[in-house]
């Protein structure tokens, strides 16, 4: 304990290196740059940028502030723009930076809120705490800049901070791992991690809530079945809500798990509507609102809230990506490239933007530059079914079939690619094969019928009153 106290004692305070400011400034809008990481171990980077996370979290309960997302934070890691270069890309009026120290038990935090404009520190202050009072310092430390910059609170968000409780210092780390994991786009190790996180505190809300989000991902992406991988999901949401339904996430994936598992639109729509009460600074939030307006046909509403969403995650590639999506489904397609264009210029470039592109090039009438963009996918059933749909609209009849048939050895195989069968032979202009393939989708409930409403590659079959009575069953009547 002692060495962890002289470690922790040793730790740089940067502050002081900027004159405070003699009177805080208005304040409406805040970005939480990334934490640096002062601990002795580098592996002890994943702890960094959690916490950062998770003080972007709690800041984001206040609705009178808003507040940049993770993602677009995060792109200013070890960056060498000086504040107001940074504020200026993000348009807020301050950032808050600082450093995180792991040293055994002990966690010293230290943070300083600057102005953007003038770039003078409003604040700074140093904390030093045990892993179990992690949430505590959380909602102490929101607090404490939402004091600074004098936002308001409503009653429900100041009960929101409250609420902390001790945590068990062994699930902390693992639900900041988990958490970690999930940025990085692996759910198998976050569930790893996770699982025994739930299990050493049981009473851990926000291990739940992450824990549920890991379950939805394993389900969408196939890594496990649908029913088993969104029972499990739902069975943590609503723990996580139990626990405390302040969070907006929870309401999230609650809300998948309904929609995907059960098709029941109402309780998705109701759900999406209690995390937008609770979540209005979550790029989550509104990309699950997003996401729920287009598949239900309201694709003007649905690039509206996008648009929404890339306000608060202005220098990521993931919202210019999601936009893309909607933008695709909303048939603005010289729109949609731009956005792919804005997000193949930033960091992180996210991998499926070749999909989109060749989807987008398809409808455009372009179709050997989508297959260009579908090829290297390889046998991904949805590459394959929407590559099969462009050879078919192209007139390759029998490269489309030979894709067709590709695919009814992988539903053999595994039951995916109902749905993206449906699609070549919707390109095809069969509609009795492609009506069969659908019935099959349904029957299996493909997530591919989710987008029954709205799919471009379905609209050769939107004449055709058995469309209308699939999606009747589907549920979109509702």
């Amino acid at each position: 304990m002692a060495a962890s106290a002289l470690i922790l004692a040793a730790a740089p305070v940067l502050w002081y290196l900027r004159k405070p400011a003699l009177a805080p400034a208005t304040v409406r809008s805040i970005a939480v740059l990334p934490l640096a990481n002062f601990s002795s171990d580098p592996h002890q980077q994943y702890f960094a940028q959690s916490m950062t996370q998770e003080l972007t979290a709690e800041l984001a309960q206040v609705s009178s502030l808003r507040v940049i997302a993770r993602t677009s934070a995060m792109t200013y890691e070890g960056t060498k723009k000086t504040i107001p270069q940074i504020a200026g890309e993000l348009h807020v009026d301050a950032v808050v930076e600082g450093s995180v120290e792991l040293a055994g038990e002990r966690v010293r935090i230290t943070t300083e809120l600057v102005d953007a404009r003038s770039d003078e520190t409003l604040w700074a202050r140093s904390y030093d705490r045990t892993m179990t009072d992690m949430l505590k310092l959380q909602s102490e430390l929101a607090l404490a800049i939402c004091s600074q910059i004098r936002a308001q609170l409503t009653p429900q968000e100041q009960q929101h901070f409250h609420l902390a409780r001790p945590v068990d210092a062994q699930a902390v780390r693992l639900y900041l791992q988990g958490m970690h994991e999930l940025n990085e786009g692996k759910p198998e190790l976050a569930l790893a991690d996770l699982r025994p996180a739930v299990e050493d505190d049981p009473g851990y809300a926000a291990a739940h809530s992450a824990l549920a989000t890991a379950y939805g991902w394993m389900g969408e992406s196939g890594k496990m079945p649908y029913d088993e991988a969104f029972s499990l999901q739902r069975t943590e949401a609503l723990r996580a809500i139990e626990l405390d339904d302040s969070s907006p996430d929870p309401h999230l994936d609650l809300a998948s798990a309904l929609l995907n598992q059960n098709w029941d639109w109402e309780g998705a729509r109701r759900e999406l509507q209690k995390a937008l009460i609770l979540g209005q600074n979550s790029t989550d939030v509104h990309w699950a609102w997003a996401s729920f307006l287009m598949r239900t046909g309201n694709l003007d509403e649905a690039v509206a809230e996008a648009n929404a969403a890339v306000q608060l995650d202005p220098v990521s590639s993931r919202a210019y990506s999601n936009r893309a999506w909607i933008e695709y489904f909303a048939r603005r397609y010289d729109a949609a490239l731009e956005d792919l264009h804005q997000a193949a210029r930033l960091p992180h470039t996210p991998i499926e933007l070749n999909f989109l592109y060749g989807d987008i090039y398809a409808e455009q009438g372009h179709y050997d530059e989508a297959a260009e963009e579908f090829r290297p996918l390889g046998n991904a059933p949805h590459a394959m079914g929407h590559l099969g749909n462009a050879e078919a609209r192209q007139g390759h009849s029998a490269d489309a079939l030979v894709l067709a048939a590709a695919l009814e050895k992988e539903v053999a195989k595994t039951g995916i690619g109902c749905y993206e069968i449906a699609l070549i032979y919707a390109g095809l202009h069969d509609r009795a094969r492609a009506f069969h393939w659908l019935e099959q989708a349904l029957q299996v409930r493909d997530k591919g019928m989710l987008y029954l409403r709205i799919d471009p590659c379905l609209d050769p079959l939107r004449s055709d009153p058995r469309l209308g009575e699939l999606m009747r069953r589907v549920g979109f009547s509702a």
